[in-house]
């Protein structure tokens, strides 16, 4: 029952944020549906999101016993100043190594999506897409890095609060709450400079640079307020984790255990994020594209262009129509 309430607040958050941008929720539909059709038509880019939960895993699994192996010697559970460091240590590789798979594939997905745009045609798709992923391995390897690197902290800083006494658990939820922000406005703008290694071929720093000219040149931030691809991706992870756990309860009907039900969700929220993943790296790259130059899309799909841009005037007025339609020599210098 609590899993199943924590689930629910997770897709209760969601909604509400979805019903307080409402009015932007059909132009975040009509992305997404580009990004999708690229998705079917290409389905073998799927094999990217199953190798990024394969290496998760791996990496999960290898950081895990390496952590047992250490904790093993402590006696009396008094771990000391050198195996506390190895623990924080090892959590950091973790987080690191999870982060850059994720930004590893996030730069192969966009790469696949640019070429799309820009009418690059190539033999074998999906290899290039890897080739260019390894070629920003550098870029993703520092994002993950800064990302895990202050998601480790956090977590020192709330397990702190809950073994210090009142004073020092109130500085330690304050410094939680402060590195949780700071996280955030790390994570976020990073996969949309991931698309910039992957479109572009710069380096982690100038992607963070380019994303920052082309949001203020070109209103991007406008239009990445109201995408809530963050949020339709969180409901949709857990809509598939609540079948699978259904199902894994369905076919054990004679044994209603917790741990089926959460073995089932775990199971359908990797299929749901391995789809959902493709998609929003998709749907992110299409939009950085089309507002740092559309002229590619209106002559391609004009169909689609006019749809984005309808959707784009709906939710936010006439006031963006020239940024949506201004060229890429003055989005991005």
């Amino acid at each position: 029952y609590v899993y199943a309430a924590i689930a629910f607040g997770f897709v209760g958050v969601s909604g509400c944020t979805l019903l307080r941008f409402r009015r932007q929720v059909p132009f975040a539909i009509a992305v997404v549906r580009t990004a999708a059709s690229v998705l079917r038509a290409s389905p073998r880019m799927l094999v990217l999101s199953l190798a990024n939960a394969v290496l998760a895993v791996g990496w999960t699994t290898t950081v895990g016993c390496t952590l047992w192996l250490a904790s093993s010697g402590i006696k009396d559970g008094d771990p000391s100043a050198a195996q506390a460091a190895m623990a924080v240590a090892l959590l950091v590789l973790l987080l690191w190594g999870l982060c850059f798979f994720r930004a590893l594939c996030f730069v192969a997905f966009s790469g696949a999506y640019a070429r799309w745009y820009f009418r690059v045609e190539l033999e074998r798709p999906l290899l290039a897409s890897v080739r260019a992923a390894w070629k920003s391995a550098g870029s993703a390897c520092l994002g993950g890095l800064v990302i895990g690197a202050i998601r480790t902290v956090e977590l020192v800083a709330r397990g702190c609060r809950l073994s210090t006494g009142p004073v020092l658990g109130f500085v330690s939820c304050l410094l939680a709450f402060l590195l949780r922000c700071l996280g955030e406005v790390a994570d976020y703008p990073s996969e949309w400079a991931y698309i910039q290694c992957a479109v572009r071929g710069t380096s982690y720093l100038d992607s963070v640079h380019i994303m920052l000219r082309l949001a203020t040149s070109a209103n991007l931030h406008l239009i990445s307020c109201g995408l809530l691809l963050d949020a339709s991706c969180t409901v949709l992870t857990l809509f598939g984790g609540l079948v699978g756990a259904c199902s894994a309860l369905a076919a054990h009907a004679t044994v209603l255990s917790a741990h089926v039900a959460v073995g089932g969700f775990i199971f359908g929220s990797l299929v749901a994020s391995a789809g959902v993943q493709a998609v929003a790296a998709g749907a992110k790259t299409v939009l950085t594209a089309w507002a740092a130059d559309p002229e590619p899309l209106l002559l391609a799909l004009p169909e689609v262009h006019m749809e984005l841009t309808q959707g784009l005037l709906a939710a936010w007025g006439p006031a963006v129509e020239e940024a949506a339609a201004r060229p890429s020599t003055q989005a991005v210098s």
